[in-house]
């Protein structure tokens, strides 16, 4: 073989080396390169979540102090309107009962009553009014046979049964404050 053509065969082979070591240390770089891009977007993906994480719970935290204030206003708002309902609605039904309590019917109501009332036992022995149904304490004694007694206070109409152990209050105004509270009773019960 000639000097020449062994030069060629070399300098091709050593060629061939050099462009496919510049063809790996191309694809070195480039892979080195994706895999910094890769790692460098893996980071800026995990920040990005972070702070997105993050503002999400500081907006949560905020929506509920908001949902909370509102809850609490409206809730004040609430029992604010539902007292001037009641005290509106307690005006009104007391209007409606004075005017009963002076009607005809009333003393025959008010004796029937106690008489009901009394049937249940207990051994009442008095029964108080209200200083305006006074003007029925003879009837209610002769009907009765209690003793009757000059409640204190405004009862708007009703009577409250006593005996040594116990009361029964079934005046107007007892059972008209339960009803608007939220319940009507015929009468609470109570040791003295």
């Amino acid at each position: 073989m000639n000097y020449e053509k062994k030069l060629e065969y070399f300098a091709d082979v050593i060629f061939r080396e050099v462009a496919a070591k510049k063809q790996r240390i191309k694809h070195q770089a480039a892979n080195s390169i994706s895999e910094d891009t890769a790692t460098a977007l893996e980071a800026a993906e995990d920040r990005a979540n972070f702070q997105i994480e993050a503002a999400k719970r500081k907006l949560l935290r905020e929506i509920n102090i908001k949902i909370s204030i509102a809850t609490k206003e409206a809730r004040a708002a609430l029992g604010a309107r539902r007292d001037i309902i009641s005290d509106d609605l307690m005006q009104e039904a007391a209007a409606e009962l004075v005017t009963f309590t002076q009607a005809p019917g009333y003393e025959a109501y008010l004796i029937s009553r106690i008489t009901q009332a009394r049937q249940k036992g207990r051994g009442f022995t008095s029964v108080k009014l209200s200083p305006r149904d006074m003007r029925f304490a003879v009837a209610v004694r002769q009907a009765t046979g209690l003793s009757t007694v000059e409640g204190e206070g405004d009862y708007i109409g009703g009577f409250v049964l006593q005996s040594a152990s116990s009361r029964a209050d079934h005046t107007f105004k007892t059972r008209l404050e339960k009803c608007v509270k939220g319940g009507i009773s015929s009468g609470e019960n109570s040791r003295s």
